[in-house]
């Protein structure tokens, strides 16, 4: 997946989009990949910018930089894939966020906690509770541990479908592991009891 030789110019590159990201001057990052566009850069600069756009409350541009990535690349890491479903999660795209973990199995990329958790926060902001459960049991089906910000989302989305008992029994279920709560998750809870 990483270019096997990196030439000056490539190095150079990388360089300056990661300097731009790092401090939040996305404008430039994207002009240096625009100067850079004849030399495959590697996915993790795509990630890096995609990341920026989606923490400046900017998704859909994260999106089609995850598009451009899949034209110059063939294998994408998960990486990439999380932040294309983080910004998903941001415009309460649900389905898109699922379509885009299938598209991850497919390809033979396992998906990691920060993934899954990306794609129940998703399901969360769409009111897809049923679904958020759903991918909290596929995750202990696969062995991909749940952290707090995992249940968090998940008790979230049972409390925006009034499903109290099923909060409950998240906060056990996390209790029973040994899963830090926070004051999110207690919030969430009693978010899902008083619409129960």
């Amino acid at each position: 997946m990483a270019v096997k030789q990196r030439t000056p110019e490539v190095l150079r590159a990388l360089q300056q989009v990661m300097q731009s990201t790092d401090t939040g001057d996305l404008e430039h990052a994207l002009e240096c990949l625009n100067l850079h566009q004849e030399h495959k850069l590697e996915t993790r600069v795509y990630a890096e910018i995609m990341q920026s756009m989606n923490k400046i409350g900017m998704p859909k541009r994260a999106l089609s930089w995850f598009q451009t990535a899949q034209n110059h690349w063939d294998e994408l890491d998960v990486r990439i894939y999380t932040c294309a479903i983080t910004a998903c999660a941001r415009s309460r795209d649900s389905r898109g966020a699922c379509q885009l973990l299938k598209l991850m199995s497919d390809k033979g990329v396992r998906a990691n906690t920060v993934t899954y958790s990306a794609v129940i926060s998703a399901c969360e902001k769409g009111g897809e509770w049923r679904k958020a459960l759903q991918l909290m049991e596929e995750m202990q089906i696969k062995g991909v541990t749940a952290n707090t910000i995992t249940y968090n989302s998940a008790i979230s989305a049972c409390a925006r479908g009034a499903q109290w008992k099923r909060a409950l029994q998240l906060l056990q279920d996390m209790q029973d592991k040994g899963i830090p709560a926070n004051t999110i998750t207690y919030s969430a809870v009693i978010s899902a009891c008083e619409k129960g």
